[in-house]
């Protein structure tokens, strides 16, 4: 999770700078009991920014609502089985924004960041998209 910033990554001190109280270390059940008590108290952070998907917890960087990052993996789910083509506003770091048509490959997850591995037709080349700079995407309606 992108907003905490923990002094040590084991799961007691995580546990622990959360106000979980740890029953047994090191043990399996123990653990298991802890990761999910630690794991609804990230949830709990997240609901008062609103609802939260399970696309909020893979995209921890996406600020859209449910309904727009719904839509956006809906989008992708239908087009890369298929190979349709979707249209995509890129709003890269430090350059100008571009309308792109790409064919999505694959979705995956990489340091923190989504991303979409797509054939871009502007570019005449594979490319990868950070799914958080990814202003709109749309299907491209062929007519």
């Amino acid at each position: 999770m992108s907003r905490y910033r923990f002094r040590h990554n084991s799961l007691g001190a995580i546990a622990s700078e959360l106000g979980i109280i740890p029953t047994a270390l090191h043990r399996a059940m123990a653990d298991v009991l802890m990761t999910w008590q630690v794991w609804q108290r990230f949830i709990a952070h997240m609901r008062q920014e609103g609802p939260v998907t399970l696309a909020h917890v893979i995209y921890p960087y996406s600020r859209r609502s449910v309904a727009e990052l719904t839509a956006m993996i809906t989008a992708l789910q239908e087009a890369i089985p298929t190979g349709k083509p979707l249209q995509l506003r890129y709003q890269p770091e430090k350059a100008p924004a571009t309308v792109r048509v790409v064919q999505p490959l694959e979705v995956y997850y990489e340091r923190g960041h989504g991303y979409i591995r797509a054939f871009c037709h502007l570019r005449q080349e594979e490319r990868h998209f950070r799914f958080d700079r990814i202003a709109e995407l749309r299907p491209l309606h062929e007519d």
